[in-house]
């Protein structure tokens, strides 16, 4: 009977190493970045200004996208993906950007 136990305990440890081995394995190796603006960092005052960011398009085909600066907008057409900005001396830092209509 202690025989059978152990082979069971064995067999129950075995079982479950493979279960969690295999949930670990099934995770990405990173996470794919947010659809939308991220900034690569910011700063406060009195709004949140950015030098550069990433405006990832998550949907199919072109679309427009607005990129508020401190002095100005911008309207650009991005492809699927991710897509750099930048600030420009000329119109200021990055304040926010947004998708508008396909392109």
């Amino acid at each position: 009977m202690k025989s059978k136990s152990k082979i069971f305990a064995a067999a129950l440890i075995t079982s479950t190493f493979f279960a969690i081995s295999g949930f670990v394995s099934a995770a990405p190796a990173h996470a794919a970045s947010p659809c939308g603006w991220t900034a690569d960092e910011t700063w406060w005052f009195p709004d949140e200004y950015a030098e550069a960011g990433t405006y990832n398009h998550c949907g199919d085909g072109n679309m427009g996208v607005k990129v508020q600066h401190t002095y100005a907008e911008l309207d650009i057409c991005v492809t699927p993906g991710e897509t750099r900005l930048f600030a420009d001396p000329a119109i200021g830092a990055i304040t926010f950007a947004y998708a508008t209509d396909p392109c």
